[in-house]
């Protein structure tokens, strides 16, 4: 499996004291699909705790070579999708859109950021819009101008293989 996220990360202390994920601003660092991240929470400093607990209250992810989706800037098509990736996809010049059922993706965001060009370089990601309605978010990525076929990554898909994990650190 190809892990994608980890959602509602928190840290307890031995006293019962919780610190949870950042809400605004930088979360984590790295890259996941590379193997090593850094995920931060609210806090860094724990007094004369004798442990920790980590608990993760999901991990969603999906098979492995199926996180993306294939296109073709210069014929604006869609290649390639991962067979449970039924929304709409739409392709111009250099955006991507997808329309996704609210209920469909736990009302998360796909987070389609990160792009390849077909000899191996980076697309580069240039911008990020999201529109709702009443059925659906529709997130539309910009990329620079490119006249040939990219994969197009996505970081989110509601597919959890682990809930409500707790990993206990003893400290000492």
């Amino acid at each position: 499996m190809q892990l994608l996220a980890f959602d509602d990360i928190s840290v307890i202390t031995d006293s019962g004291e919780r610190r949870g994920s950042i809400i605004n601003g930088i979360a984590k660092q790295g890259d996941i699909r590379d193997g090593k991240v850094t995920l931060y929470v609210q806090s860094n400093y724990f007094h004369e705790s004798d442990s920790l607990m980590i608990n993760i209250g999901a991990v969603q992810a999906v098979p492995k070579g199926e996180d993306f989706i294939e296109v073709d800037f210069a014929t604006k098509e869609v290649l390639t999708k991962p067979d449970f990736f039924d929304w709409a996809i739409s392709v111009t010049s250099n955006h991507v859109s997808v329309a996704v059922n609210k209920w469909d993706n736990g009302d998360r965001l796909l987070r389609l950021f990160d792009g390849v060009k077909e000899d191996g370089t980076t697309l580069e990601f240039e911008g990020y819009t999201i529109s709702r309605d009443e059925e659906y978010v529709i997130e539309t990525a910009q990329f620079e101008e490119y006249d040939g076929k990219a994969k197009i990554y996505f970081s989110y898909y509601f597919n959890p293989i682990g809930k409500n994990i707790e990993l206990n650190i003893p400290l000492q």
